[in-house]
This record gives C-alpha cells, sequence and structure tokens, in this order.
C-alpha cells in the first residue's frame, strides 16, 4: 500500500523524499527485512550519489514557470516605481538559504 501510495505523488520543481522511498520500497533486502544498521548507508554508498529519479527538460521548464509567475504576482514585486523587485543580498539572504540555492540548481 505505501508503494502504490508514494507512486501516485507527482511533484515537480522541488526536491522530495518520495523518489527515495520508492526506490527503497523495492530493494530486495528491504523487502525481504535482511537488512542491517548500516544497510542504507551502504547501499548508498554503492549509488555513488545517483539520483533516484532523471529530471525531464519539461518538467524543470514548468517549475521555471511556475517560479517566474510567483515572482512577478508576490505582493509588492512590481511597488517600485522603476518596475525592479528588490533582491536580498547575501548577506541578508542567509547562509542556510543560500545553500538551498545552490543545491537546487544542481
Amino acid at each position: 500500500r505505501m508503494r502504490r501510495a508514494l507512486q501516485e505523488y507527482v511533484i515537480v520543481g522541488i526536491k522530495t523524499t518520495v523518489p527515495f522511498f520508492n526506490w527503497l520500497l523495492v530493494q530486495p533486502e528491504f523487502l525481504s527485512g535482511q537488512f542491517h544498521t548500516t544497510y542504507l548507508d551502504e547501499i548508498l554508498k554503492e549509488r555513488n550519489g545517483a539520483p533516484f529519479v532523471p529530471s525531464e527538460p519539461a518538467h524543470e521548464d514548468l517549475a521555471a514557470i511556475a517560479a517566474a509567475v510567483q515572482a512577478v504576482m508576490a505582493p509588492g514585486a512590481l511597488a517600485s516605481p522603476s518596475m525592479e523587485r528588490r533582491v536580498p543580498t547575501p548577506a541578508a539572504a542567509g547562509r542556510w538559504n543560500l545553500r538551498a540555492r545552490a543545491e537546487g540548481l544542481r
């Protein structure tokens, strides 16, 4: 049931753990209960950072369009006389925020 429920999700534009759990729930050792405390570390190391689901160009385009629409429709986005939106400086954005943005661009 869990596998079916996870497969019904369609989430684009952001990273989620859904693809990871879809992958994990079909691993033979996991299904048979033949795993140990370092099992996950070992199988993830074997993957060598490979993504759990390939990104599709159509989804990437859709996510970019949605982000642009959200930026324009945000309150105050077009409030300045020059119609330019204020962008926070790196110092104001915070380290965790900048890291998340960098990760999202990979």
